[in-house]
């Protein structure tokens, strides 16, 4: 992934490892600072510069929808379940 890929970086950057080291990293740095020593992740090794931040866009609710849709049945699906589970283990102890 190079500069060009992804020039910038959200605060739950969707990138395919586990990036905490390089998100703290970059999170810690103001604009034109560069990191102090390098950062390891499973690319090698990576000294950050910041150049610019820009404050992050909310997606258009229609983008979401489906995903919210999603969410919510899964919670609510969760939420049934462990009061299923809560009211088996109250009728079983009596």
């Amino acid at each position: 992934m190079t500069i060009r890929d992804k020039p910038f970086l959200s605060k739950r950057p969707a990138i395919d490892f586990d990036a905490a080291d390089f998100t703290n990293a970059v999170q810690a740095l103001k604009t034109g600072q560069s990191t102090t020593h390098p950062i390891h992740t499973i690319y090698g090794w990576h000294v950050i510069k910041l150049l610019e931040t820009r404050p992050a866009a909310a997606p258009a609710f229609e983008q979401v929808k489906a995903q919210l849709a999603v969410d919510i049945q899964q919670a609510r699906y969760k939420a049934f379940l462990q009061s299923t589970l809560a009211d088996a283990s109250s009728h079983k102890s009596t």
